[in-house]
């Protein structure tokens, strides 16, 4: 799940489920990866690449990927201000 304010700039990223243990995930939460893209605009999620971290897994190459996919389409959907 993203959440984003009104200017859609991301505040949080939190997982909804996941196959993962719940020590991975706390470890990933500790480096820092699901925030890596808060105060982030939409627009600029790209260029943040989860490939930084070790031990990257199918959860964490997710994130990052229906990131993308709210950055790349998701924004063509937005309501006009």
């Amino acid at each position: 799940m993203v959440v984003t304010d009104k200017k859609y700039i991301i505040k949080k990223i939190a997982l909804l489920s996941h196959y993962e243990t719940l020590s991975y995930i706390r470890r990933l939460e500790k480096m820092g990866f699901f925030s890596t893209w808060d105060e982030l605009k939409l627009s600029e999620v790209t260029k943040i690449k989860a490939d930084a971290y070790t031990g990257a897994t199918k959860t964490a190459k997710a994130v990052e990927k229906n990131l993308y996919f709210l950055a790349e389409n998701g924004i063509k959907k937005l309501p006009k201000r």
